[in-house]
């Protein structure tokens, strides 16, 4: 990344510890870690791919980063700022800068409010414009999603998935936001869709000077958004690199099993792919050391008495590995 850029986001050690609760008077019998340790940093213009399998913590994290949910550990900086005690008028003047894109294009869309009044609504929550203002401004946004004045006055459920997304994306828009979160924003769309959506995002960000922190499990859609990429497993970051750096020498056997998985669109070209054995531990009782450790083909003693931390391997790629070499 390049060292003028500035810092917009940092997470160090953030945990989200979920309680179980059994038996008639609801003790707690124990703690699910969906994320237990990540460190991230985001920088201004920068898209941060977060990948991993489902249920690796990818979009607690994210959800924490954005107060959607509260942090059971860690610090959490925007632009040097600690966000975890803000409240109130604080906290809604920092959720201005921090806007969220969702998967499902169509839940997370009001069934009953016309678009107008969706891309709208931030902008009556925070008392901003008159109402011709509003529409003037909705009508600005939508053209820049792509969609028209003529669509302004419909319904969600007369668009297709795409056009849903691109609604979502106008409504994250409407504050001028500096960070927004995506959290696998082209997961439920048609692959015909998806790259068209995926180079809106671009130019968004191009125009609008945006950050992304963007989520998702597969591997091809973050290499074509991405700059720099973080693998997670089990609730903790075991690799941070550049995009052409971690998907030409992923150092990682974690990373490396992922990226073999990525299908070949040539035929005639054979992928070697890295089965990994066992299964994924449950994140109530992890493996005590590196989490990786009981399915890790070079597993030694030290990887189930001590967790590794992320260290530099290279110059900007880290790695959570005692063996990484």
């Amino acid at each position: 990344m390049d060292k003028d850029k500035k810092q917009i986001l940092e997470v160090r050690n953030l945990k989200k510890h979920f309680p179980v609760k059994k038996g008639i008077l609801k003790r707690t019998a124990g703690y699910v870690k969906a994320v237990d340790g990540v460190n991230l940093d985001l920088y201004e213009g920068e898209t941060l791919g977060l990948v991993g399998e489902s249920g690796c913590g990818k979009s607690t994290t994210g959800r924490m980063i954005l107060r959607l949910i509260d942090a059971t550990e860690g610090e959490i900086l925007f632009r040097g700022q600690p966000i975890q005690g803000l409240r109130g008028a604080r906290l809604r003047e920092m959720r201005k800068k921090m806007q969220m894109v969702f998967q499902d294009p169509y839940a997370s869309l009001n069934p009953k409010m016309t678009v107008e009044q969706i891309v709208g609504e931030p902008y009556v929550i925070y008392h901003m414009g008159t109402k011709e203002e509003r529409r003037e401004r909705v009508e600005e946004l939508l053209g820049e999603v792509g969609l028209g004045k003529h669509h302004m006055k419909r319904f969600p459920h007369e668009f297709s998935g795409g056009q849903r997304q691109r609604i979502g994306i106008a409504r994250a828009m409407a504050l001028n936001p500096e960070l927004i979160v995506c959290d696998e924003p082209v997961s439920a769309l048609d692959v015909s869709v998806r790259a068209q959506v995926l180079n809106l995002m671009r130019k968004l960000q191009e125009t609008h000077h945006l950050s992304y922190l963007f989520i998702s499990h597969d591997l091809s859609v973050v290499r074509h958004i991405s700059h720099r990429v973080a693998v997670m497993y089990l609730g903790h970051v075991v690799e941070i690199a550049d995009k052409t750096e971690i998907y030409k020498n992923p150092l990682h056997f974690y990373t490396k099993a992922l990226l073999s998985a990525i299908p070949n669109p040539n035929p005639d070209k054979a992928r070697s792919r890295m089965a990994l054995s066992g299964e994924i531990p449950s994140p109530v009782k992890p493996p005590s050391g590196c989490v990786f450790h009981p399915r890790c083909p070079i597993c030694k003693d030290i990887c189930q008495e001590q967790a590794p931390g992320l260290k530099m391997a290279a110059p900007g790629h880290q790695v959570a590995c005692h063996f990484c070499e």
